[in-house]
């Protein structure tokens, strides 16, 4: 996004990266399933047992921002990013003829596909 410092993939999961853009290397904090335990707020959130009140949604925030440390799983990690002067190939995805940067490409049976085609879709066709 922007001068591409925040990029966000949506995996469904409650994660944070956080990497070093020279060399890729960094840390990804994820929650473990333990805290649930935390508070009624945070299992409400975590479950999806229904709407949370704009009162509730404040104090699910402090919930968060006091978690224990017990309740993270950190890692070291290293994400391959392109550079920001990496000028990449256009190229054709075979499936929908549609051009895209090579890095937004996956090689699938030996076809060029863009990663809608290759199966990572945001949407479907209607």
């Amino acid at each position: 996004m922007g001068n591409k410092n925040l990029i966000v993939h949506n995996y469904g999961k409650l994660a944070l990266s956080i990497v070093l853009r020279e060399n890729g290397e960094g840390y990804r904090a994820s929650l473990k399933k333990e805290a649930i335990n935390a508070s009624e707020r945070i299992k409400k959130f975590l479950l999806r047992e229904g709407k949370l009140s704009h009162e509730e949604r404040d104090k699910l925030i402090e919930d968060f921002l006091n978690l224990d440390e017990k309740y993270f799983k950190i890692e070291k990690i290293r994400v391959k990013l392109p550079t920001r002067d990496e000028q990449q190939e256009i190229v054709e995805c075979t499936e929908c003829e549609e051009l895209q940067p090579n890095n937004f490409t996956a090689t699938v049976n030996g076809k060029i596909l863009c990663q809608l085609c290759s199966g990572q879709s945001y949407f479907e066709k209607i």
